[in-house]
């Protein structure tokens, strides 16, 4: 970690929040320290999600979704790693329903990975298309995009989705009054922004 050869670390922070002798925050903050990332590299904190419904000495859900949310109180940590998978899909305690209506409801992009490539994609471009559908046009030159970010204005409310870059409509209603995109490539590197407004008392889109 210390010399950048890794891209990300996942350490088993596997202790309760209020553990005295070892407590989840004072070992997260350890990890995050610049003296043990100077570079800057991904650091995911191993939640023991699984010790959810366990045979012995079980934790309450509450725990792992207050892991998650001291998690993101903390710049330096973009993401966290759930061991394992089975207290998710069997839903113990209800955990990932909480997780799904709350933390993870709505979509996010990847933190970016600058050291292994840092040019953007081209912003991409919005047409017209009948019965309100936006096209997404690529731009020319730079790297692939993998996804596109979008961004939707209705009723006075943001909506964000990740779509595959292939998938090149974006839906608009009636209710739609802005729509704002982006390319997103593999390394989570993000291109400009291109807005487009939607003015009702016109037949075409007008530029933000």
């Amino acid at each position: 970690l210390a010399q950048g050869w890794l891209d990300y670390l996942v350490p088993q922070l596997y202790w309760p929040i209020d553990r005295t002798a070892q407590a989840f925050p004072v070992l997260l903050d350890y990890w995050l320290a610049p003296g043990q990332n100077p570079r800057g590299r991904h650091v995911w904190p191993g939640l023991f999600t699984s010790m959810v419904g366990a045979p012995q000495r079980p934790w309450p859900a509450q725990e792992i979704v207050d892991q998650v949310a001291l998690t993101r109180t903390r710049p330096a940590a973009t993401g966290h790693a759930h061991f394992s998978l089975i207290a998710l899909a069997q839903d113990r305690e209800g955990l990932a329903t909480r997780l799904a209506q709350g933390a993870y409801a709505q979509p996010a992009l990847v933190p970016r990975t600058p050291w292994l490539g840092d040019t953007p994609p081209t912003a991409p471009m919005l047409r017209r298309r009948w019965r309100g559908e936006l096209q997404l046009v690529s731009g020319d030159g730079g790297p692939e995009a993998f996804l596109h970010a979008v961004w939707r204005r209705s009723g006075g409310r943001w909506h964000f989705a990740l779509q595959p870059a292939h998938d090149r409509g974006v839906a608009a209603d009636g209710t739609t009054d802005a729509v704002v995109v982006s390319a997103v490539d593999r390394l989570g590197n993000e291109s400009p922004r291109t807005a487009l407004r939607l003015l009702a008392h016109r037949a075409d889109p007008e530029t933000a």
